[in-house]
């Protein structure tokens, strides 16, 4: 094959990188440089780092390792690329980098030079060894070249500091297995002056550990790729969980167990660590899904500490007979810092048409009450991140989370959760940081921390309140955000902290729930059949039958709209959640107000809002209950509940309806301007 070059049609354009930049480029290349000495002075520490890529150093796995940390992925990213256009594997891995604290040398062929430039073009003190193009058609010329250049590059260098192994997976060091590696063995060869062995003539010095500390900072770059290659990773595997719990329980709910609905984020994960290169797994923690009582925080240490989980069923976990109310899930990312936890719940159907309607309740007491729990839960989460961004105080952020806890749960009238509340051991909130290879860091308080942070709630051992001296589980949620806080001064001279928060974990669902009624004799298939034939005078002419819209309060909870069926007649609305089995009806015994939002346009979003009396809230599933009664439904423009709104049901409920007068309004009511 010819070893003639191709040079790329424009090579900044080929980094795949969008904050790849001169300057985060030199600063990884400074902090590498930071590790060495300058040759003048007495130092353990070594002047040179010596790396060789491909069939030169035996493919040693920590030079590919910092190679890809100075190249930002090259060898992962670049060289299938490369191998597309025709050249070999040992063309393309015919590098070698000499690095001191103020220069660099490069040794490379005129092909990947190319390829190499743009990653290297603006560090300073750069020299390339290259061949011409002629020249590297004669494999002698070019091989002599390689090993004259190599000598020369080491020439000066006394200490010299090997990347040896890399994180996850330690190799013990040994000099004589570097000098082994062809390259460094041709340095003793007399036709290019007889050295003799390259670690008799130099200290050489394993300088891995001290790498990967590096590695593991996160910088603009290592950031994007968390979040645009790990996090969508992470959110496509807890997709799958929700999905299999979705087929499942549609099949056979009784045969479904934690290991099945683990599946997912298990196979992720362990496949993951095969390669997951720098990152630090040594704390043994892993994905789980947890079912009712088999929460309790003593299984939860176990987990913590690399315990295993067993094949639970649903139907064995909960308290008393009952089967289990609710279950904890988590994921996490073998190849970056991203976690997530959740509690999702598992309910039974509720026919709102078998006797009296006004003596429906939408969900039994234990679910209400759990739900509630964790609704405070996701709110105390968000106020302590809040608390954090504004005074960098780790433990003000602990006092107001709770004390939100605490203040949310005092709607819970039942005593033995108020008596649980009381116990803050029962209440676990931690907030820690994490450096890039997945070590967690102290949060100290004043000082401002550039890392990704997790921030988790606990309540652990809660009681059952329909089985008096049971513990029906915990319930657990956690947020992994990214801050950016500035100091800013007042005109009077004061200063304050100005933070933005982004919420990395904020398209994990914080709600889901799947009722238990499913399989062959599910009812919901009836009731739903029963609704689209239409309910008679009760209700009036059908309107809107089943199309999707979105149902959400302005509560944390529900701060990513749920989807529903929407049924809406003459005098009421029905919305009903198939997956959940929650239905309501709102008519004018259980509705307060109704306002419309369209925008003035087709084009956006239109809402309805609602206002629900005090006196029906148990008729509503408990995530969407709010202290101000408000839920809205969500139409997206050019569905067919959106149409249906304007052309059937707007006019219609101003000309014959019993429902209460909707009023139209200019903008969207303050609770909601940030939805």
């Amino acid at each position: 094959m010819s070893r003639t070059s191709k040079r790329p049609s424009s090579a900044r354009r080929n980094i795949k990188i969008e904050t790849f930049s001169p300057f985060v480029s030199a600063t990884r290349l400074r902090n590498v440089q930071s590790l060495l000495k300058e040759q003048s002075r007495d130092s353990d520490k070594p002047d040179t780092i010596l790396c060789i890529a491909g069939i030169d150093s035996r493919y040693n796995a920590g030079s590919i390792e910092l190679f890809n940390y100075l190249l930002f992925g090259f060898f992962e990213t670049r060289k299938a690329e490369l191998e597309k256009s025709g050249f070999e594997e040992e063309v393309i891995d015919d590098v070698v980098f000499v690095i001191r604290q103020y220069e660099v040398d490069i040794y490379c062929n005129p092909i990947n030079y190319h390829y190499l430039l743009p990653y290297v073009s603006h560090w300073r003190n750069v020299r390339f060894h290259c061949v011409t193009e002629k020249q590297y058609e004669d494999e002698e010329e070019s091989g002599n070249f390689k090993i004259q250049s190599f000598i020369e590059m080491v020439a000066d260098s006394k200490i010299v500091g090997i990347p040896f192994s890399i994180a996850g997976q330690p190799q013990r060091f040994d000099k004589m297995l570097v000098e082994k590696w062809p390259i460094v063995q041709a340095y003793a060869l007399e036709d290019f002056g007889g050295k003799g062995f390259f670690t008799l003539s130099h200290e050489v010095v394993d300088v891995s550990e001290d790498l990967q500390s590096l590695y593991a900072q996160i910088d603009p770059v290592s950031l994007e790729n968390t979040i645009t290659e790990q996090l969508p990773l992470l959110e496509r595997q807890w997709t799958n969980m929700i999905n299999t719990v979705n087929v499942d329980l549609s099949k056979d709910p009784k045969a479904i167990t934690e290991e099945k609905i683990c599946e997912p984020l298990k196979s992720y994960f362990l496949h993951g660590l095969v390669g997951a290169g720098s990152i630090d797994r040594s704390h043994k923690e892993v994905p789980f899904v947890l079912f009712g009582k088999n929460t309790k925080k003593s299984i939860l240490d176990s987990l913590e500490s690399g315990g295993k989980t067993e094949k639970n069923h649903i139907h064995t976990t909960g308290t008393g007979k009952d089967p289990a109310k609710f279950m904890i899930c988590r994921g996490i990312s073998p190849h970056s810092t991203l976690s997530c936890t959740r509690t999702y719940f598992f309910t039974q159907l509720s026919d709102p048409f078998q006797g009296s309607y006004d003596d429906y309740v939408a969900e039994d007491e234990e679910t209400r009450v759990l739900v509630q729990l964790y609704s405070a839960m996701v709110d105390s989460v968000m106020e302590g991140i809040q608390v954090y961004t504004k005074t960098l105080s780790e433990h003000k952020a602990r006092a107001m989370a709770i004390d939100r806890l605490l203040d949310q749960c005092k709607m819970i009238t039942n005593p033995s959760i108020q008596k649980y509340l009381q116990r803050r051991s029962n209440i676990v909130f931690k907030l820690e940081a994490a450096n890039n290879g997945g070590c967690s860091c102290p949060v100290v308080d004043g000082q401002r921390s550039l890392k990704i942070k997790t921030v988790s709630l606990l309540l652990s051992d809660i009681p059952s309140v329909t089985h008096p001296g049971k513990v029906t589980g915990s319930l657990a949620f956690s947020e992994v955000f990214l801050d950016s806080v500035v100091k800013v001064q007042r005109e009077d001279g004061t200063q304050y902290l100005d933070s933005e928060i982004l919420i990395l974990t904020a398209n994990f669902p914080r709600f889901q729930a799947w009722h238990l009624s499913g399989g062959k004799n599910s009812p919901l298939p009836g009731i739903q059949d029963k609704l689209n034939r239409g309910l008679g005078d009760q209700c009036g002419k059908l309107l809107i039958d089943g199309e999707s819209v979105y149902a959400g309060t302005a509560k944390n909870l529900c701060r990513s709209p749920i989807e529903v069926q929407l049924y809406v007649y003459e005098h009421a609305l029905i919305f009903l959640r198939p997956q959940s089995g929650a239905i309501t009806i709102l008519n004018k015994e259980t509705l307060q107000s109704v306002q419309f939002y369209d925008g003035g346009t087709g084009s956006v979003i239109a809402v309805l809002f609602l206002v629900v009396k005090e006196t029906a809230k148990l008729k509503l599933p408990t995530f969407l209950t709010s202290v101000n009664n408000h839920i809205y439904f969500s139409f997206m423009p050019k569905s067919k509940a959106y149409k249906h709104m304007f052309s059937e049901v707007l006019p219609t409920w101003k000309m014959e309806s019993s429902l209460p007068t909707v009023v139209r309004c200019d903008s969207l009511p303050e609770e909601y301007s940030d939805t």
